[in-house]
């Protein structure tokens, strides 16, 4: 069956009778629900869908669907007014994973297709066909640390989110509702709780005496001013009256430094571009000898172009290291009750 598991449209879901059997082999027991299932499968085997080959650089669509045992999703390719498939993926949810909150299952399908399709996420522009908010889902990694992962995970492939409209294959017909309807009033339910936390209320801002001149908000002005307290000390030695002259050599490495919590620097997050030193402007290289003016110009407006996709990026990378931080001081805490 894992063999045929591209070509049979959501597998897991189809075959879930056998694998409850086959849990404990000790009390073996071949039900109803069993020989109907296989009679299905049967059925479905005899005509199967015919899989299509996709075209260089051609856009794919993919549909997910979500069902209290499994997460599933298909590959399909649009050929005038039709659909057609090209990859099924399905997978079974552990234990953990049923637990997932309903949104969550669903970026988890549309993860475990990244995975498995990985040759076609990198070679595709993917469209996700979706009436669910995955993309915010995915956008406030916040909510748990798994969100931040599979957020940075699929941020290096061209994956787009476009509504759901009428699936115009039979054979898609699986995917036409992306959630069972067992599942259907907990999704609303849940739907409704995460609108309802953007909607306007009364607010309290609490400050700590800031100002423009003394930023003392949430530390971060403190930090950096320490850092460069510190770098102007390994500098200057005993030599502290010179500290005006090495201030800028000082903020030049601070800036041009990879920082270890977004794995960018300071520079490259305002120009997006890394910093260059007169020194390699005048000695010739590849880039400068054969780059002309209005090419570099065109790579520069490109880059900035792209800005706000690195600082995102950037951004989850460093809610993914904060979680990381936070976890590892969570286990040194000794909890006491009283």
């Amino acid at each position: 069956m894992a063999a045929l598991s591209r070509f049979i449209s959501r597998l897991t879901d189809k075959s879930h009778a056998f694998f409850e059997t086959l849990k404990d082999p000790k009390d073996f027991q071949w039900t109803d629900k069993c020989e109907q299932t296989l009679s299905d499968l049967k059925d479905y085997l005899t005509t199967p869908p015919l899989l299509s080959k996709p075209l260089e650089g051609e856009v794919l669509l993919l549909y997910l669907a979500v069902s209290e045992h499994a997460v599933s999703a298909v590959l399909v390719r649009e050929e005038g007014r039709k659909q057609h498939c090209i990859y099924y993926v399905s997978k079974s949810l552990l234990d953990a994973e049923t637990r997932y909150n309903h949104l969550e299952k669903l970026a988890l399908a549309l993860v475990n297709a990244a995975r498995k399709l990985r040759h076609y996420f990198k070679a595709h522009q993917i469209v996700v066909v979706t009436s669910f908010p995955i993309k915010a889902v995915l956008h406030k990694p916040e909510v748990s640390g798994r969100l931040a992962k599979w957020a940075i995970e699929l941020g290096e492939y061209d994956v787009i989110f476009r509504p759901a409209t009428a699936i115009k294959s039979q054979v898609l017909a699986d995917f036409v509702a992306e959630f069972s309807p067992v599942m259907l009033p907990a999704l609303e339910q849940e739907v409704k709780l995460r609108d309802s936390e953007g909607e306007k209320g009364e607010w309290t801002l609490y400050v700590d005496w800031s100002t423009p001149r003394h930023p003392q908000s949430n530390g971060q002005a403190e930090s950096t001013n320490k850092t460069v307290v510190n770098m102007l000390k390994k500098c200057l030695e005993d030599a502290h009256g010179r500290w005006a002259e090495e201030l800028h050599r000082v903020l030049w490495v601070y800036r041009t430094t990879p920082k270890t919590a977004t794995q960018e620097t300071s520079f490259s997050l305002v120009y997006c571009a890394e910093a260059v030193i007169p020194t390699e402007v005048h000695i010739r290289t590849t880039v400068s000898e054969f780059l002309s003016e209005e090419e570099n110009n065109e790579l520069m407006s490109l880059s900035l172009d792209l800005l706000d996709e690195k600082r995102e990026a950037a951004r989850l990378i460093n809610v993914s290291y904060q979680l990381k931080v936070a976890k590892s001081y969570n286990k040194k805490v000794r909890y006491s009750t009283f």
